[in-house]
C-alpha cells in the first residue's frame, strides 16, 4: 500500500506536467455483482458444464473465522484435497468478516468455494503470505476450481500473493481481489492480484484493485495460459509492465466489457499488456482510461494499452491515458501501441486525448500492420494503417468517466458526437450490456457507448 501512495505521487507531477488534456476522475463504482440466488445459479451452470451434479458432491461447510481447527476453510480445502474428485465448500448462512491466514491455503483437487459474498467476507493474508496457491498434485489431473463470492487481500508472494495458479483451469466470479502485493524476492514477480501459469483463467464480475507486482501484472498475470476477463473494474494496479492485465501467451487472451483504469506502469502497458503469440487477442467493449506509464527509455509506450503479436481492439473507448517519457521515440503512444509482427484489425473504437510530453498521440506502431476501419482516431502518431472509414483530427465529444448503467464505468458520447452511427462492426450489446442498435438503423456507434441504448423506446428518434 505505502507503494501505491508512493506512486500517486508521480501521477500528480506527471500530470501536471503533460498537456491539458481529458483526463477523467474515476467515481467510486464498481461492477453490479450477483446475489446470492444468482451466484447459487452460476455454481449449477459451472458444475453442469462439467457434467457434474451438486446433489452428487461431497458438502463441506465453513461455520467459523479461524485459520484453523473444525469448520474453518482451511479444514475443508484439506477434506476436499483428500477426496477424488469435485466438492463444494459453502459457508455458514451468518458468518461474515475475515479469516486472517497464519499460511496459505493450497488447493490440490477440484472444488467449488461458494462465498457468501465479497462484502461479507474476506480471505485475507496478513500482508506476510499468499493467500491462494491451486495447482495439481504430482502426476494428477488439471484441477478445475470455481472461487465466487469473496474478497482476497493481503496477499504477500513472489507471484500471485493473492491468487497463485499453475496447471488449473481457474474461474473467478463475484470477488474482490484487492491490496496484494509481490515481494522483494528475486525471482518471478507476476500477479499481485491472480497469476496464472498454463491452464487457463476466467475473471467475470470481479473488482482487482490496488495490487501491485514488481515485474509484470500488477492486477492479473497470465503466462501461457488461455485468459478471458469480463465484466470487471481493473483499477489502481502497478508493475513495471502490463499494470492493469498482463498476458504473454499462445492461447487465447479475450477481454470484454471491462473498465480498466488508473493503472500504473513503469515501461510499458499502463492498462493492458498483450503478447498474445499465438492465436489473436480480443479486446473488445472496454473503457482503458485515466492509465499511465511513468517512462523510463523512449522507447517505453502504451499508455493505456499495448499489443504484440496479433489482435482485434472492437468497440472500444481508450481516452485520458498518459504517456510521460522524454525523450521519446516518435512512435510511441499513450493510447494504443502495436508492436507487431502480425496484424491489428482495429474497429469502430475511440481512440482519442491520450497525452504525451508536449501533445497528444493516441495510436502508434512499431512494427506489424494495423487494418483500420470505422474509428476515431483523434491524434496518431503519422497514419500508420491501412482501411478506410477512420475519423482523424475529429473531437469525439465524450463525457466524462460515469455510471451509465450497467455495472462498469462508461464515457458517454453526447447527442452530436460524430462517433454517433459510424461503427462498422457487428456486436448485440455495448460495453454496459445494453442492445446495439443495429436492428434499428443497421450503424452501431463507434466506442464502448452506444447512444441511446439504455431509453425504453431506443429507436432512433430520441434525438
Amino acid at each position: 500500500m505505502r507503494r501505491l501512495l508512493a506512486t500517486s505521487l508521480l501521477i500528480t507531477s506527471a500530470a501536471a506536467a503533460a498537456p491539458a488534456q481529458p483526463s477523467p476522475a474515476t467515481p467510486a463504482r464498481s461492477v453490479r455483482m450477483h446475489t446470492a440466488a444468482e451466484r447459487a445459479r452460476d455454481v449449477e451452470a459451472f458444475l453442469s458444464a462439467r457434467s457434474v451434479r451438486p446433489a452428487s458432491l461431497p458438502h463441506h461447510e465453513v461455520t467459523t473465522l479461524a485459520d484453523t481447527g473444525p469448520g474453518s476453510l482451511r479444514a475443508a480445502i484439506e477434506a476436499a484435497n483428500a477426496q477424488a474428485g469435485m466438492a463444494l465448500i459453502e459457508f455458514a448462512p451468518t458468518l461474515e468478516g475475515r479469516i486472517v491466514l497464519k499460511g496459505t491455503l493450497t488447493i490440490f483437487d477440484s472444488v467449488v468455494i461458494a462465498g457468501p459474498g465479497a462484502d461479507r467476507l474476506a480471505v485475507d493474508g496478513d500482508n506476510q503470505r499468499q493467500v491462494f496457491w491451486i495447482g495439481p498434485a504430482a502426476d494428477a489431473h488439471r484441477p478445475e476450481v470455481l472461487i465466487a463470492g469473496l474478497t482476497v487481500n493481503g496477499g504477500l508472494a513472489p507471484s500471485g500473493a493473492g491468487i497463485g495458479s499453475r496447471d488449473a483451469n481457474l474461474t473467478l466470479a463475484d470477488c474482490v481481489i484487492r491490496d496484494n502485493n509481490t515481494s522483494n524476492a528475486l525471482s518471478d514477480k507476476y500477479g499481485g492480484g491472480v497469476y496464472q501459469e498454463q491452464g487457463s483463467l476466467h475473471v467475470d464480475r470481479c473488482v482487482v484493485r490496488a495490487n501491485s507486482a514488481g515485474t509484470s501484472g500488477g492486477g492479473i498475470a497470465a503466462r501461457d495460459a488461455a485468459l478471458t476477463v469480463q465484466d470487471s473494474f481493473v483499477d489502481s494496479n502497478l508493475a513495471t509492465q502490463g499494470a492493469g492485465i498482463y498476458a504473454d501467451t499462445q492461447a487465447a487472451v479475450e477481454l470484454r466489457r471491462s473498465f480498466i483504469g488508473n493503472n500504473l506502469a513503469s515501461r510499458r502497458g499502463g492498462g493492458v499488456d498483450v503478447a498474445a503469440r499465438g492465436a489473436p487477442a480480443l479486446l473488445e467493449n472496454l473503457t482503458v482510461a485515466g492509465n499511465y506509464v511513468r517512462g523510463e527509455a523512449p522507447s517505453d509506450t502504451g499508455g493505456g494499452i499495448w499489443l504484440g503479436g496479433s489482435g482485434w481492439l472492437r468497440l472500444s473507448t481508450i481516452s485520458g491515458n498518459l504517456l510521460f517519457n522524454h525523450p521519446r521515440d516518435e512512435q510511441s503512444s499513450a493510447g494504443v501501441h502495436f508492436d507487431g509482427p502480425g496484424v491489428l484489425e482495429l474497429g469502430s473504437s475511440v481512440i482519442a486525448f491520450n497525452s504525451v510530453a508536449g501533445g497528444s498521440v493516441d495510436l502508434g506502431n512499431t512494427a506489424g500492420t494495423i487494418q483500420s476501419y470505422c474509428n476515431l482516431i483523434h491524434s496518431p502518431a503519422s497514419p500508420t494503417w491501412n482501411g478506410d472509414r477512420t475519423l482523424q483530427g475529429v473531437d469525439p465529444l465524450l463525457q466524462p468517466l460515469a455510471d451509465n448503467g450497467g455495472g462498469t464505468l462508461t464515457m458517454a458520447i453526447a447527442a452530436d458526437s460524430p462517433a454517433r452511427d459510424q461503427g462498422c462492426d457487428f456486436e448485440y450489446s455495448d460495453q454496459r450490456g445494453f442492445p446495439r442498435r443495429t436492428s434499428w438503423d443497421f450503424r452501431v456507434d463507434i466506442g464502448a457507448y452506444e447512444y441511446g441504448a439504455d431509453r425504453l423506446f431506443a429507436n432512433g428518434f430520441e434525438g
